[in-house]
């Protein structure tokens, strides 16, 4: 009884054991699919993000954003160096981009 019930804790009602192989090998072969496109996923906002990190704080948008905001706020994030380091930020998100890519693209996928 003990035996039986453990054939059938892996599979479904009226699939055999050859049938439930077949699908977990299909299941297996489909996961560096939805991992590659996870990755590209990740690596696509990260480049996003830092461009957008990267250019906006040196536009007219930032200025007339920064302008709405109380005199103290504003003078401090319409400071060159404040700019600059949200646009590190931005770098710094493209430089993640990279490494995702690089080493996600190499890496074996954990079992």
């Amino acid at each position: 009884m003990a035996s039986k019930v453990s054939d059938l804790d892996g599979l479904q009602r009226g699939q055999t054991k050859t049938q439930s192989a077949s699908a977990g090998l299909a299941t297996i072969r489909a996961v560096p699919y939805v991992r590659f496109f996870l990755l590209l996923l990740y690596a696509t906002y990260l480049s996003y993000a830092g461009l957008f990190l990267l250019l906006v704080p040196w536009t007219e948008i930032w200025t007339m954003l920064v302008m709405r905001l109380p005199v103290p706020l504003a003078a401090f994030l319409g400071h060159p160096s404040v700019k600059g380091m949200i646009s590190a930020f931005g770098l710094l998100h493209f430089v993640l981009a990279f490494i995702e890519a690089a080493t996600g693209l190499h890496s074996k996928p954990r079992p």
